[in-house]
């Protein structure tokens, strides 16, 4: 599934949430491009700036070669953001970037089959009355780390944005994450991080569900753990992830001491201050 580089309708956002989602789109291709995001880098700015500069253009898609002109032209509309502060060198290096970037992976960003919410859940031109679509999405063919956080993080922002335009008062889709761990570390900052932080204290409201699955509870990023309100704990040997899993079951003195004794198939299910085995 090809993957836009930025939403569709995003020239047409409020600013705020106009210039975060540009901000992340940013930071996902420049994990691609292998720029560090530990320190302030031009590349990133200007990327980010090139983003918004196309978006803002009635019916002006924001690809990665449509970037590549804007930034290796130097337009106006783009320089103007930065008052002739930036030398042209980092403008010639991140558009050397982005054509071989665009050329490396032209399937993962301006394939055939494009991604589309509506039709992941079986909605809309999808729909089958009665049915609930269930998809299975894979990433293990999307080639190295970077692209898979790239093509995640980017999925997480259709998820997101999907969300805004369809509120409901039920319960209307359910997104599972597995390995959630990845996406969302306690260390690091991958491009996944700051979108999945997003999604989670905004998809309740809309009538959306997360799970979020991984086999390493204690590597989850512990600020996030306000937004999950319901927990299935199973069986967890390493002390420091008992530690830090303590807080979540503390209503049932003593869970988390028998973490490490539960069988196959055996949890504890923490919601709304209340825990029991399962």
């Amino acid at each position: 599934l090809a993957i836009p580089v930025a939403p569709p309708d995003l020239g047409r956002l409020p600013a705020a949430d106009r210039e975060q989602l540009a901000q992340y789109a940013a930071a996902a291709l420049g994990v691609m491009l292998g720029y560090k995001s530990r320190g302030p880098d031009p590349k990133l700015v200007i990327l980010q700036k090139a983003i918004e500069t196309l978006a803002a253009v009635p019916d002006r898609a924001v690809t990665v070669k449509a970037l590549q002109t804007l930034v290796g032209d130097q337009d106006d509309a783009l320089t103007t953001h930065f008052d002739g502060q930036y030398d042209a060198k980092h403008y010639a290096r991140l558009s050397q970037d982005l054509l071989s970037l665009g050329l490396q992976h032209r399937r993962l960003l301006d394939g055939p089959d494009r991604l589309d919410v509506d039709t992941l859940l079986g909605r809309g031109a999808a729909a089958r009355p009665g049915k609930a679509r269930l998809s299975v999405i894979s990433t293990q063919f999307l080639g190295d780390d970077h692209a898979t956080d790239f093509w995640v993080s980017q999925l997480l922002l259709a998820v997101e944005r999907w969300t805004r335009q369809h509120p409901a008062p039920h319960l209307q889709a359910v997104f599972l994450f597995d390995e959630a761990d990845r996406y969302l570390p306690a260390v690091g900052k991958p491009a996944t991080k700051g979108p999945m932080e997003s999604l989670l204290r905004r998809a309740r409201s809309a009538g959306v569900g997360v799970f979020l699955a991984t086999q390493s509870p204690g590597d989850l990023d512990y600020k996030c753990r306000d937004q999950v309100t319901t927990w299935l704990v199973g069986k967890v040997k390493e002390a420091v992830a008992i530690g830090k899993l303590r807080p979540v079951l503390e209503a049932k003195p003593g869970a988390a001491d028998r973490l490490a004794d539960q069988a196959a198939g055996e949890f504890y299910l923490a919601r709304e201050g209340e825990v029991r085995p399962v």
